[in-house]
């Protein structure tokens, strides 16, 4: 086993001597770092980096639109004077919800209930709006027909957020739910109010929105409406973090190591500005001019850092619980950034393609990617390698000279 092992350690290391020693080879490893970092900042289905920021995202608002409908939001007990305490009585359009009382799904969700705000508690109208902004901006940005979908990690549009929403003055003081489940506020005047914001449709942006949601939910840590059951935890009771806090950590991890890749994929895009350029007639025994292989190097370790933190980004995912997992697969909605009566429970955040096409690119990228670094260091370090040559061969013909029948 060790002879084998010397024999492999010497044919790798002589086929990159070799290699570092053919000016076409150099050439090849040059260009191929520079066609995968093109490929990571400007591709979308062939990019990991794209995948690992889509994955992130999607498992973001999924996992809103799979728990919302056990959520409740309103004011609280104390509306104020100006009925505006904790944002007031409020509906919000082109939300996923369900209705108990015709025992299917709607799009629209009513924030009147009256019972405490806050952690265990409901989610205050105020920040369920501030939830809303967001997962209206990430679902306009990935629906076809408005944003068009994520565009490449370089590039970026503008695009238009339409919330509609009505806020009620004067409501009707407390009821209570019939099955005694907190209380309510009926009846007043609804004011329709129509918002068009002005918004980006670029990685950055949408990421952000996902951190917003997220930070949402896990800061205000509302009450789970009958537990856990209707997701497979029968026996969970309590707040979000109580039922589903190692699905949230899991994605709130996937958003900053998508949000690291971003950054990394950025860095990447900026040095492309700049071509390695081959010395001519380079020669690696006798050339002192290797600032070139450093420069590959310096790419190379870049480009593995971030398929490095796109793996990491689906290990994350790995990590959400499984029924959620499921839940966040599934699509009964049709598409992604389609909201219908058919949206609740399901995250349409299409994990298995997102999923394969991130490990499949990240394996043959990674592979790329260490083959030209062990060239460019190579280089870098030629006699070293050539010594270390010199010594497996010696070690070889000794192990072979031992050998019986030798």
């Amino acid at each position: 086993d060790n002879l084998s092992n010397l024999l492999n350690q010497y044919n790798y290391l002589n086929s990159l001597v070799n290699l570092a020693s053919t000016p076409s080879a150099i050439t090849g490893a040059i260009d191929n770092l520079s066609s995968s970092a093109i490929n990571l900042t400007s591709a979308t289905t062939t990019s990991p980096a794209y995948q690992a920021v889509a994955l992130a995202l999607n498992a973001a608002v999924g996992m809103w639109q799979v728990i919302a409908f056990g959520i409740s939001c309103g004011p609280g007990p104390n509306l104020g004077t100006e009925h505006l305490e904790n944002g007031g009585v409020r509906s919000f359009d082109n939300t996923p919800n369900y209705s108990y009382n015709t025992g299917s799904g709607t799009t629209t969700t009513t924030c009147n209930g009256a019972s405490n705000v806050g952690p265990n508690g409901i989610l205050s109208s105020s920040e369920y709006q501030v939830l809303n902004t967001a997962y209206q901006t990430i679902q306009t940005a990935l629906n076809q027909n408005q944003g068009g979908g994520m565009p490449a990690l370089n590039s970026s549009k503008n695009m238009v957020v339409n919330i509609n929403q009505t806020f009620t003055r004067n409501p009707t003081t407390e009821y209570t739910y019939p099955d005694g489940n907190g209380n309510y506020y009926s009846g007043g005047s609804s004011i329709p109010i129509q918002l068009k914001i002005s918004s980006v449709n670029d990685a950055e942006n949408l990421l952000q929105q996902a951190a917003t949601i997220i930070n949402v939910l896990t800061t205000q840590n509302p009450h789970v409406n009958g537990g856990g059951g209707a997701w497979g935890f029968g026996g969970k009771t309590g707040n979000v973090m109580d039922i589903f806090g190692d699905s949230f950590n899991a994605i709130n991890e996937m958003i900053k190591n998508a949000q690291a890749v971003l950054e990394k994929t950025k860095q990447l895009n900026a040095n492309e500005n700049t071509q390695i350029t081959q010395p001519d007639n380079f020669n690696p025994y006798t050339s002192k001019d290797t600032q070139f292989a450093q420069e590959m190097l310096n790419r190379a370790n870049a480009q593995a850092e971030i398929l490095n933190l796109a793996k990491q980004v689906a290990d994350n995912f790995h990590s959400i619980q499984g029924p959620i997992q499921q839940d966040l697969e599934e699509c009964t909605a049709g598409s992604a950034g389609v909201i219908n009566d058919n949206t609740y429970g399901s995250g349409c955040a299409f994990v298995k393609e997102t999923l394969n096409s991130l490990e499949q690119h990240t394996a043959y990228y990674g592979n790329q990617v260490n083959q030209d670094r062990a060239l460019s260091q190579t280089i870098l370090n030629f006699k070293e390698a050539l010594n270390t040559l010199g010594k497996d061969s010696t070690a070889i013909n000794n192990g072979i000279s031992h050998l019986p029948n030798a």
